[in-house]
C-alpha cells in the first residue's frame, strides 16, 4: 500500500506541472486508478462472476475474487481494479460491463476518450481459475 500511496502522491505532482491536455487526462486516470486500489473492498465474487466470459477475443476471468483481462490468447491477463458499479480500471484504460438486450457488452475507453464495444460470446462463461 506504501508503494501505491507514494505512487499517487508522485502522479499528483507531476499532473500540475503539465500543460498538455491529454497526458494530464492520462495522469489524472492513473490516480483515480491508484486510489480506487488503496480504498478497495471486497467484491461480491457472485456478482463478478455475471462478468466472466470471452469478448469477441478478449477474456475476462474470475480468479481470487478479482476480474482478471486477458486481451490476447498467449498474453499475460491484469488484475482489474473495481471503480464502482459495473466499471473497472485498468492503468489508465476504463472498462464497463452492461447487460445490452440480453447480452453482456464490455466497453474499453482509452485514455483520449476513444471507445470500442465488445459483445460476449453467446454461452461464453470464462471457467474459474
Amino acid at each position: 500500500q506504501a508503494l501505491v500511496a507514494a505512487h499517487v502522491a508522485a502522479l499528483k505532482t507531476i499532473v500540475t506541472s503539465t500543460t498538455d491536455a491529454g497526458r494530464a487526462r492520462t495522469l489524472r486516470l492513473l490516480i483515480e486508478t491508484n486510489e480506487a486500489r488503496l480504498h478497495a473492498t471486497a467484491e461480491n465474487p457472485a456478482r463478478l462472476a455475471q462478468f466472466t466470459g470471452t469478448y469477441e477475443g478478449r477474456t475476462v476471468t474470475l480468479r481470487d475474487e478479482k476480474l482478471w483481462y486477458l486481451r490476447r490468447s498467449g498474453g499475460l491477463s491484469e488484475a482489474l481494479t473495481p471503480l464502482g458499479d459495473d466499471s473497472f480500471a485498468l492503468a489508465s484504460l476504463r472498462l464497463r460491463f452492461a447487460d445490452s438486450k440480453g447480452s453482456m457488452t464490455l466497453t474499453v475507453e482509452q485514455a483520449d476518450g476513444t471507445q470500442i464495444t465488445f459483445v460476449r460470446g453467446p454461452g461464453s462463461t470464462a471457467p474459474p481459475r
